[in-house]
């Protein structure tokens, strides 16, 4: 094997695949943010399952870019000696080009989970409403996007809720910032290109010699 992970064939894949997940988040993301009005005055709601399957896109894409990164602290189940070798140094050099770079949003998971496993949450829900916890909610509200918190008073209990003014995406007690996770992501991005040459020569990495 090789000594170190920069000797490694293919290993430029990696950075490649967050370039290309981060591409991915930023263009779901631009979408979303062109797709909602945001008034001047007064308050918009609406239902747009649209946006909502990029708000999956993104959260999807983000964890993808987390388990590319995260450094393992033991073998999968599947998983050879030689396989967790090369886990744990791409992980480690993939943040050591990272460094700098805040992702506190990209790695978040709490509301990727809530996504995941949206049904077990859903019954934590429904166990709180028959108990009368979501009393002072008056309303729920399910998949849609709303310009401003103030447009409902109470706020509803959220179940997929986008608020389009703070770019903001609640789901049930959670929250992630998809203005914070688009700045986040746009720098990783940026920073892939240069590593990688910038975006004319990406084209050329797609057919190699091994």
């Amino acid at each position: 094997m090789a000594k170190s992970f920069d000797d490694y064939p293919l290993n430029y894949l990696y950075s490649y695949e967050i370039w290309l997940l981060t591409k991915s988040i930023n263009d779901q993301c631009e979408k979303i943010f062109s797709a909602v009005n945001v008034p001047s005055s007064g308050y918009e709601v609406g239902h747009d399952p649209d946006i909502h399957s990029s708000i999956n896109s993104i959260v999807s894409e983000s964890a993808r870019v987390k388990k590319l990164i995260t450094i393992p602290k033991s073998k999968t189940k599947n998983e050879t000696h030689k396989q967790y070798v090369i886990h744990v140094e791409r992980s480690k050099y993939l943040q050591r080009m990272l460094e700098g770079i805040s992702m506190q949003e990209i790695l978040s998971v709490r509301v990727r989970n809530t996504l995941e496993h949206f049904d077990e949450y859903l019954d934590e829900a429904i166990i709180l409403a028959s108990e009368g916890a979501l009393d002072a909610y008056v309303m729920i509200a399910h998949d849609m996007v709303i310009s401003h918190r103030a447009a409902f008073e109470p706020n509803p209990f959220p179940m997929r809720v986008y608020i389009s003014s703070e770019k903001v995406f609640l789901n049930m007690k959670y929250s992630i910032n998809i203005g914070k996770l688009f700045e986040e992501s746009k720098s990783i991005y940026e920073r892939f290109t240069d590593l990688l040459g910038g975006e004319e020569h990406i084209g050329k990495l797609m057919l190699i010699r091994v």
